[in-house]
């Protein structure tokens, strides 16, 4: 009650202080840690003690953080000291007197200086000012009067700070209890209620406008923006009432600025979209035709490449044609008078061979001829099944002593096709050919027919377990004179192709390194009654 009394009494004399902080403060402030703390949302009262004006003074201090807890945006700091006039005024209302020892050693007190130092020495138990320890009560001798002095702790908020001691001489603690019975604790009674309401009336009005701010600031972390908080006083926070209206009018402001050139990029973006959606639009349409033009560009290319290439071949096929094939005609019509005529054996094998290489010239040249100039297929029914065994046959002394098994898988029916049985067989005898030199050793070669009906279709397999083709050079195995064999005149294999599709069909192939290789000819099948209208 009484140190309630001795606050009022404070504040209102001005010993008490009040300072606002906009921001934190430099490291010089005193208050600095304080305000520090205040700032990250922590409410702090504490003692501050030390030297001030060259004379050591101790002052609590109290701290309160304004604004939302994740964001503080002022702080109000309230000090007042604690010296040997507060005290006199507060032993006025106790009747005691007040000693206080700090940690430091340092003590104010209402007694004078020597007899508060030796009633600290005559503690009947050796304990320190900060140390722990329940209240007790003991018995002294000051001035040659007796005393009875109440020691306990001197707490700020939660914290021990120091030791305090309450003094009262034994004649006035009797006198005081006989005033009590006496009729004075109706007194008491009202002076507690008085001081109680006008204590509550003044922290209503230091903390009213503070409240506010901090429930203002809710509002707006809310997004109200149209809320004002009304100016009471004209101290410092009514300043910070003043500063925090502006701030809000200011937000208001940037927040419908902020609208309006949201709605203006929003509309600036969509026209941009629908421009970049227009052109992108109009460039694949450009792409498009870009990607077509140089596909039958480089079309025409191959083409013209290859019209060169033929035309070439023509004109070497024709001077063939008239400067060896007549003159070899000669050459082995000779040797047929003359071979019957030799009795020696070995002239007659030698004449044999020459006989052989001069066929084999005569091939050449009718190859090279073919190649020129393509004979158009003569189409009759034929069975598939056996256009393979035949090729079979011509293989099979090459495969036997080769050491290569050839299995032939075919798919019933054995449907006939319309094709050339010639031009086909030797398309087959091609691929087979090359198959087996492909497989180094022995190996094996399986042919296989599947009938495709979804696009009306002959599928033939022939799959060999040789060496494999790099991807590199499959791309290449079909265009004219090229060749990966010593020997080989590069147009076997575009001979296939010019055959199978000059029947309507397809020719590929899908190759492992290390593993084998398959070409794939696909043939389209024709029922009798087609071939007889379109005949």
């Amino acid at each position: 009650r009484s140190l309630t009394i001795s606050l009022l009494g404070d504040i209102r004399s001005n010993q008490m202080r009040a300072r606002l902080y906009l921001s934190e403060p430099s490291r010089d402030d005193p208050s600095f840690d304080l305000v520090r703390r205040a700032f990250l949302g922590i409410r702090t009262t504490r003692l501050s003690q030390g030297p001030v004006d060259g004379d050591w003074q101790a002052s609590v201090e109290s701290v309160t953080p304004v604004g939302e807890p994740q964001r503080v945006e002022r702080a109000v700091v309230v000090s007042f000291p604690l010296t040997v006039a507060y005290l006199h005024d507060v032993r006025q209302h106790i009747g005691s007197d007040i000693t206080i020892v700090f940690p430091d050693g340092h003590f104010i007190s209402t007694l004078p200086d020597t007899d508060a130092a030796a009633l600290w020495g005559r503690l009947p138990v050796d304990i320190g000012p900060g140390d722990e320890t329940d209240p007790f009560v003991f018995s002294t001798e000051l001035g040659g009067r007796p005393n009875k002095t109440r020691v306990g702790a001197f707490e700020i908020g939660t914290r021990r700070e120091g030791a305090l001691l309450l003094t009262m001489p034994m004649d006035d603690l009797l006198a005081t209890r006989r005033a009590i019975l006496g009729g004075g604790l109706g007194i008491t009674a009202v002076v507690i209620l008085v001081a109680t309401i006008l204590y509550v009336s003044l922290i209503r009005r230091i903390t009213g406008p503070l409240e506010r701010l901090s429930l203002a600031t809710h509002d707006i972390a809310a997004g109200r923006l149209d809320i004002q908080v009304p100016v009471t006083t004209n101290d410092e926070v009514g300043e910070l009432a003043r500063a925090f209206n502006v701030m809000i009018r200011r937000l208001r402001e940037s927040r419908r600025e902020i609208e309006e050139w949201n709605r203006e990029l929003g509309r600036r973006v969509e026209e941009r979209t629908r421009s970049l959606e227009q052109a992108r639009a109009e460039l694949e349409a450009v792409n498009e035709q870009l990607v077509y033009a140089l596909r039958r560009l480089r079309e025409t290319q191959d083409s013209m490449v290859q019209t060169e290439k033929l035309a070439a071949v023509g004109q070497l096929a024709s001077t063939i044609a008239h400067e060896i094939r007549n003159p070899l005609a000669g050459i082995r019509g000779a040797l047929e008078l003359i071979l019957p005529q030799l009795e020696d054996p070995a002239h007659k094998q030698v004449l044999e061979q020459i006989v052989e290489e001069v066929d084999r010239i005569n091939r050449t040249t009718s190859r090279l001829l073919g190649f020129a100039r393509p004979a158009e297929p003569h189409r009759e029914w034929t069975s598939l099944a056996a256009l393979i065994d035949n090729v079979c046959f011509l293989v099979g002394q090459q495969a036997r002593r080769q050491g290569v098994e050839i299995r032939r898988d075919y798919e019933p029916p054995d449907r006939p096709l319309y094709l050339d049985p010639q031009l086909t067989t030797q398309a087959f005898l091609n691929i087979v050919l090359n198959a087996l030199q492909a497989i180094e050793g022995k190996g094996t070669l399986t042919i296989r027919s599947r009938w495709l009906s979804d696009d009306a279709t002959v599928q033939i397999e022939f799959e060999d377990t040789g060496s494999g083709i790099p991807p590199e050079i499959q791309e290449k195995l079909f265009t004219p004179f090229f060749t990966t064999k010593r020997q080989g005149t590069g147009l076997g294999l575009h001979v296939v192709k010019s055959i199978i599709e000059r029947q309507g069909g397809r020719v590929s192939l899908r190759s492992t390194v290390g593993k084998g290789t398959v070409f794939i000819v696909r043939l389209p099948v024709q029922e009798r009654a087609e071939t007889e209208e379109a005949g």
